[in-house]
């Protein structure tokens, strides 16, 4: 994750991965300006609803004010209609608001994003910076992305089953990040892995992999 025009598709590892009844969403916990490192600490998997939950790569302050514009209309479209939002439904108003970004602004900047969520089955959206939105179907219900995504999506390619269990999607996940971090320069400082099933959504795994200078 980024916060320079230049740079704004680098600087993170995100994923989502669907796997026996959840949605899997993980990313690496570094934040960079450019060339340095701005924060070891980021959380980049955040919760829209109750059932619904991001990952998102590009620049920061885009991505705050998508987040939080997306969050106030799922939470008013609710309590019009006395039903939770859908994972589609979450996915369809994060494409309209980049949609719009990307074409109303003469210096528009990028914000992608991955959805998963609950509805009465796992659901994964991909959401581009210019508006596109994809569901990942169900022969290759996973994705990467962020600025090592070439090696987590590889590894994902290679290993990715459907109808895997929780420890094994884990498992997946953390490989998968270990391998964007070995090579991508912007991905690092431990790793946020999170679940979304029926229950709800939940923290599985967190690690911090920080620098230490001995003396």
């Amino acid at each position: 994750m980024t916060q320079t025009k230049e740079s704004m598709d680098t600087g993170t590892t995100t994923m989502g991965i669907v796997g026996d009844g959840f949605v899997l969403l993980a990313s690496d916990k570094r934040a960079s300006m450019g060339k340095y490192i701005a924060s070891h600490d980021v959380q980049k998997v955040k919760p829209l609803t109750d059932n619904i939950a991001i990952t998102f790569a590009g620049t920061v302050s885009t991505i705050q004010f998508v987040k939080k514009v997306a969050q106030s209309r799922l939470r008013l479209k609710e309590l019009n209609s006395g039903r939770k939002s859908t994972v589609k439904e979450a996915a369809s108003v994060l494409t309209n608001i980049n949609f719009r970004n990307a074409r109303g602004n003469p210096m528009p900047t990028a914000a992608s994003f991955i959805v998963g969520g609950f509805d009465d089955a796992p659901r994964l959206f991909d959401v581009q910076p210019d508006g596109a939105m994809y569901e990942l179907p169900e022969d290759t219900q996973y994705r990467a992305g962020g600025s090592g995504r070439m090696m987590a999506q590889s590894m994902l390619d290679d290993s990715w089953e459907p109808g895997m269990s929780e420890d094994d999607t884990v498992d997946l996940a953390v490989r998968a990040l270990t391998s964007a971090v070995k090579r991508d320069s912007g991905s690092g400082s431990g790793m946020f892995v999170t679940v979304i099933d029926e229950d709800g959504f939940r923290v599985v795994k967190e690690t911090d992999t920080l620098p230490t200078v001995k003396e």
